[in-house]
């Protein structure tokens, strides 16, 4: 009769996660990495998103759908230039427009556009479809929400402007590419600094 008393209970398995990406794009982060690196005409920002999100397709998989229309998420502060909200537009990203200011965190301070991302990344972690986040930015801000995304078993790929971009503390380095998942098919580290992209 009490036998339920005794019955073991085991907790519940974490739910069966899908197959597509969510790309999280950091375009402060983005745009200003590139800059370090090319002079202003040098920077292709339209070629570079464009063999960014190749390398998202080939390399992490197909985009989740926003809006109905698989797109990745562009965060941006207000004063985006229209020159680059075409180009988010014609490369099918949904762009979303964040007023910027500096707002407390763990670490000190951020600003409210990694504030964004990071609330717009963790709704979104509870998408059944969603198998991995891509996160292109090399902001040691999404640190912890790239480890709460890890442990709820998806898989974990960072795209990042330049070498030059990553923060200089050998520990963030460390940890960023400690996160980072291998291709399930090729075996690869989903890692990809994007002014290598050709």
């Amino acid at each position: 009769m009490w036998n339920w008393i005794k019955k073991k209970i085991t907790p519940s398995p974490l739910p069966i996660r899908g197959d597509k990406v969510l790309l999280l794009i950091d375009w402060d982060n983005f745009l200003m990495g590139l800059q370090t690196r090319f002079a202003p005409d040098e920077v292709k920002i339209s070629y570079r998103i464009e063999k960014l999100m190749t390398w998202v397709k080939g390399t992490c998989g197909e985009l989740v759908e926003v809006d109905g229309k698989k797109k990745g998420s562009v965060f941006a502060p207000e004063h985006l230039q229209p020159f680059y909200q075409d180009i988010c537009v014609a490369n099918k990203l949904h762009l979303n427009i964040c007023p910027k200011k500096k707002v407390a965190d763990n670490n000190g301070s951020m600003d409210s556009v990694d504030e964004e991302i990071i609330w717009f990344g963790k709704l979104m972690l509870r998408h059944p479809d969603i198998g991995c986040i891509c996160m292109v930015s090399a902001d040691q801000h999404f640190l912890p929400f790239l480890r709460e995304a890890k442990g709820k078993r998806l898989k974990i790929a960072i795209a990042i402007p330049t070498k030059n971009s990553l923060t200089k503390q050998k520990s963030t380095i460390k940890q960023m590419l400690s996160l980072v998942d291998a291709n399930p098919i090729t075996g690869r580290k989903m890692f990809v600094e994007v002014d290598k992209l050709q």
